[in-house]
């Protein structure tokens, strides 16, 4: 099965730190017509997205950090799948190497008025150990 869709996708981002506190921002574009996928069993897909991003980190002391996240993504195709997400994190540096974490995240998959949709509404917490090596 040939592939002949095209797709194109577009990446800004930038950040930028003034004393204890970084911000983030970003903006991409993707627009994709008539791509075979895999994940959707062969089947044509169509994508035409726009997505905003604002990220803040404040180093709070040498050991805690405390972030905080706004992202929008607004489908240009008729389904209208527009999503939405808002997250607050906090990072506590056990050691040079080992850090505990703790995040929330809230949002929406789907604001379209389409019925019968998989999206919805979500908030996810999570809380644990990263360690690199």
């Amino acid at each position: 099965m040939s592939n002949k869709g095209v797709a194109t996708h577009n990446l800004l981002a930038a950040n930028y730190k003034f004393g204890d506190v970084t911000l983030y921002g970003g903006w991409t574009s993707s627009k994709a017509t008539g791509v075979n996928g895999a994940a959707a069993g062969g089947a044509t897909s169509s994508v035409d997205a726009r997505s905003w991003n604002v990220a803040l980190k404040w180093q709070a002391t040498s050991t805690i950090a405390v972030m905080a996240n706004v992202l929008r993504s607004d489908d240009k195709l008729v389904a209208d799948q527009d999503r939405s997400l808002n997250s607050l994190g906090l990072d506590y540096s056990l050691s040079k190497r080992t850090v505990a974490y703790a995040r929330w995240e809230g949002g929406d998959n789907d604001k379209s008025a389409t019925t019968g949709s998989t999206g919805g509404k979500f908030n996810r917490t999570a809380v644990g150990l990263r360690h690199s090596f």
